[in-house]
């Protein structure tokens, strides 16, 4: 919004872009104030934090708990699902159109979980379009 309000860009061309847990605060932002960006282009995210925080046989699930909070706390289970972009989606809202990438070969991130938000988000209506990479890194 301060960007829009000292005119660094008009209203309608403002864009965001996350990478992994960037993507977190971008999906976040989208749901709070979905007509703030005129599109976003979210890659590798990671969107769907309380199943991910809930499962400690991923990898740095625990380790996260540090940054995003502790699941089976439950106020800070929460404070979690309160900015969580797979669990805030909601039908009837206009959300920009959201480029999502991902990669089968991705060791940090679950390719799954950016397609179950890609299921949910094609339910709400969300523009979106997926680009996943099969290739080897």
């Amino acid at each position: 919004m301060h960007l829009i309000k000292e005119g660094f860009v008009h209203e309608s061309r403002l864009c965001a872009m996350g990478s992994s847990a960037g993507s977190l605060l971008v999906g976040a932002v989208v749901n709070m104030l979905p007509n703030l960006f005129s599109a976003a282009v979210l890659k590798v995210p990671f969107l769907d934090i309380c199943n991910t925080m809930l499962d400690p046989t991923l990898p740095l699930t625990i380790l996260d708990y540090e940054e995003f909070g502790d699941p089976n706390i439950p106020v800070e289970f929460d404070a979690i699902r309160s900015y969580s972009p797979y669990d805030n989606l909601s039908p009837g809202k206009c959300y920009p159109s959201i480029l999502v990438t991902a990669s089968f070969n991705d060791t940090r991130g679950r390719s799954l979980g950016s397609c179950q938000v890609g299921f949910e988000s094609e339910r709400c209506h969300v523009p979106i379009l997926f680009q996943v990479c099969c290739a080897q890194n």
